[in-house]
């Protein structure tokens, strides 16, 4: 939650901009570091909640440069995220194998 946070005090987003953002939106290695708002959060009956492809409006899509604290943050995160992402994908492929097997065996 901080990181959220830490974000929306960066860029100034919408909330909705900020949860939709995807690894692939944020440059660390531009300079300087930007994030680019492509999407949101949204929320309707009989959908449920879901990623919008666009934000709110045309004008809402944009690249934002980062501020060196959001910089450290995105940073961190993505350090701690890759093994958790790497398992994630490791135990995903062994339930596949799994249920492959399964749906296979006499």
């Amino acid at each position: 939650m901080p990181e959220i946070i830490d974000l929306l005090l960066a860029t100034g987003c919408r909330i909705g901009e900020v949860l939709a953002l995807r690894w692939t939106d944020i440059d660390l290695s531009a300079t300087p570091p930007t994030v680019s708002i492509s999407g949101t959060i949204k929320t309707e009956t009989g959908k449920g909640t879901f990623r919008k492809a666009k934000p709110e409006s045309d004008a809402s899509k944009r690249t934002i440069a980062l501020p060196p604290f959001a910089v450290a943050v995105r940073r961190a995160r993505q350090t701690e995220a890759k093994p958790v992402m790497r398992q994630s994908f490791r135990d995903m492929n062994v339930a596949r194998g799994d249920s492959a097997r399964n749906a296979s065996s006499p």
